[in-house]
């Protein structure tokens, strides 16, 4: 998610996606969501190639 998404509701996020504002694109500053990084780490101990 773009870093000025978080703790914004889901309405708030499209909108900011649709208004293009500045953090949707700069992709090198999103966060993860949720278990991301957990299930990322579970893919990569399983032996999963990312």
């Amino acid at each position: 998610m773009h870093k000025n998404a978080a703790s914004h509701t889901r309405n708030q996020i499209i909108r900011q996606v649709e208004e293009n504002e500045e953090s949707v694109s700069d992709y090198k500053s999103y966060v993860p969501v949720g278990d991301a990084v957990k299930k990322l780490h579970e893919w990569k101990k399983d032996g999963t190639e990312i």
